[in-house]
């Protein structure tokens, strides 16, 4: 989970209609999207909060020093 400056993002599906408090996106219920737990505001698929979300993701799963495939 990557932490944001007011608490931890997680993504999930919308439980109901809302906009996204950065691009000012319509989510509709069912979408995905980014949930920060300490204020409760959302994020659309498409701002940058998202992406930069999965850029951290796929840093930590993928690019991890940690982890040793051979």
């Amino acid at each position: 989970m990557k932490r944001h400056e007011y608490g931890i993002l997680v993504q999930i599906k919308a439980k109901f209609d809302s906009t996204c408090i950065e691009t000012g996106n319509a989510i509709k219920k069912g979408d995905l999207i980014l949930w920060a737990k300490g204020t409760k505001q959302v994020y659309c698929m498409d701002s940058k909060e998202a992406q930069s979300f999965f850029e951290a993701k796929f840093d930590e799963e993928i690019l991890s020093p940690s982890q040793k495939y051979y």
